[in-house]
């Protein structure tokens, strides 16, 4: 059986609509011109071009509207005490709310689950 890689992922994210790009592994884009993708979606030819000429790169979601994906990174405990004072707190997603609930590690091509964020 075939491992999935960074970029099988990249085209899983395409399917959802999300709008990727190739970061470095200091999380850089390796795209000058990636701001592009704010506005549109890679086509296939560009993501396999990427696979192509950034084979090591990591997959990164341009996140806001072009993807429907907001990110809240919430650091240690003052990150929880602020959380709070917006009336929000982390709770545990069931596996049916984590389906689409990705966070792409920089340990290598897995995929973790990552504790939503509620209304408190």
């Amino acid at each position: 059986m075939r491992s999935v890689t960074r970029f099988d992922q990249a085209f899983r994210y395409a399917v959802l609509g999300w709008s990727v790009i190739p970061p470095r592994r200091d999380k850089r884009p390796c795209l000058a011109w990636w701001a592009t993708y704010q506005h549109r979606r890679p086509t296939p030819a560009e993501l396999q071009e990427w696979r192509r000429r950034f084979p090591e790169a990591n997959v990164g979601i341009v996140t806001g509207a072009i993807s429907g994906v907001v990110v809240l990174d919430v650091d240690g405990p003052e990150g929880q005490v602020s959380l709070r004072a917006h009336h929000l707190s982390l709770r545990r997603r069931s596996p049916q709310e984590m389906a689409c609930t990705c966070t792409s590690a920089t340990q290598g091509d897995q995929c973790q689950t990552s504790p939503g964020v509620s209304r408190g």
